[in-house]
């Protein structure tokens, strides 16, 4: 595996700093994020550790989505006994021991656009507890009360992203690209 030297900031860095981005700026995150796990998706690759350390921009606006390392093929089978996920963006099938899929890194990217839009994650998941973090799962975000600014489209892809059963989600990277476009 071989990656490019990046003169970038991790999206998380960036947030700690700025606080909230633009609506502009995080969709455009967005926007290149998606088109990466696209790409992943039509290598059959399911990312599983979206989260912003995982997304470095670089200084001309471009995004690049890093560290497959728990990445797994959609046909494979995740053959470790422990949960491998950071408790703000796990998608709630993962808790429950479904299988991974790519409505999974859906759900995360969009817990990762609102930590992005909001300047705080979309939870309080200050836990160790599995049930109270399926509990938290179950409540829907709401993007609105934390950032009044936001235009209805983008609360509601947010909103959407981050349903809690993944049928519900946005069904494709390909809608999901044009939602954001």
């Amino acid at each position: 595996i071989a990656m490019e030297l990046l003169q970038a900031v991790s999206l998380e860095r960036l947030i700690a700093t700025k606080g909230a981005l633009s609506e502009a700026e995080a969709l455009g995150i967005a926007l290149d994020v998606s088109r990466g796990l696209k790409a992943a998706h039509d290598e059959r690759l399911i990312h599983r550790d979206i989260k912003p350390g995982n997304m470095l921009v670089t200084g001309d606006g471009t995004t690049k989505l890093v560290d497959f390392g728990l990445a797994l093929h959609q046909d494979g089978e995740d053959l470790s006994e422990e949960l491998w996920a950071t408790p703000f963006y796990v998608p709630p099938e993962k808790l429950e021991g479904d299988p991974d899929t790519f409505l999974g890194d859906i759900y995360s990217l969009g817990a990762t656009l609102y930590h992005a839009l909001a300047g705080k994650p979309p939870f309080d998941a200050n836990t160790s507890s599995m049930e109270e973090l399926k509990e938290i799962k179950r409540q829907p975000v709401d993007l609105k009360a934390a950032a009044p600014g936001l235009s209805k489209a983008t609360v509601k892809l947010v909103e959407t992203m981050m349903a809690y059963r993944p049928e519900d989600r946005i069904p494709s990277y390909d809608s999901l690209i044009a939602q954001i476009e």
